[in-house]
């Protein structure tokens, strides 16, 4: 017969160390997905077996792990959706959207590490060649088409080579 544990042992809390150390650090969304995945766990083990136990320990890394991936795919959207408008709000009556200092200006003031690349001037002409500008968030990335007139943008999630 499994050793039944009860609600009054202390949990190992030896997978937080990481979250503790990256909390000033931009990963606050790992930690509240790891936190919460803690509290599920601490629930679900009064009265357990073993097997069932490492089965809910699977089951809430999983889903911690999707979170966090949701997350920062979430944060590079949101942060193309901000460098968007900044270039909207900062381009002038005859500048293109594809103007690269409009480009290379749109991500300066953006909170957290954000990166904003693949503007490429081959030409020379002042404007951006192709018009697809990627979003980098850490790991995530997001991807901004700018047209070669008008003002009419599209964002969307992933590299802008997966959408060519």
């Amino acid at each position: 017969m499994m050793r039944q544990t009860t609600a009054t042992e202390p949990l190992d809390r030896s997978h937080l160390d990481d979250c503790r150390a990256s909390w000033g650090g931009g990963s606050r969304r790992r930690c509240a997905a790891m936190l919460a995945g803690s509290i599920a766990l601490a629930t679900l083990f009064a009265g357990c077996s073993e097997e069932t136990k490492q089965d809910a320990r699977q089951t809430v890394t999983q889903v911690s792990s999707d979170a966090a991936v949701k997350a920062d795919e979430t944060a590079a959207r949101t942060q193309a959706e901000a460098v968007r408008a900044a270039m909207k709000a900062g381009k002038g009556p005859n500048q293109s959207l594809r103007s690269m200092d409009l480009i290379n200006g749109s991500g300066r003031d953006l909170p957290g590490n954000v990166k904003v690349v693949g503007a490429t001037d081959g030409d020379a002409d002042g404007l951006d060649d192709d018009g697809l500008v990627e979003i980098r968030v850490d790991a995530s990335i997001a991807c901004i088409a700018l047209p070669a007139t008008g003002d009419n943008t599209t964002v969307r999630g992933g590299s802008c080579a997966a959408g060519s």
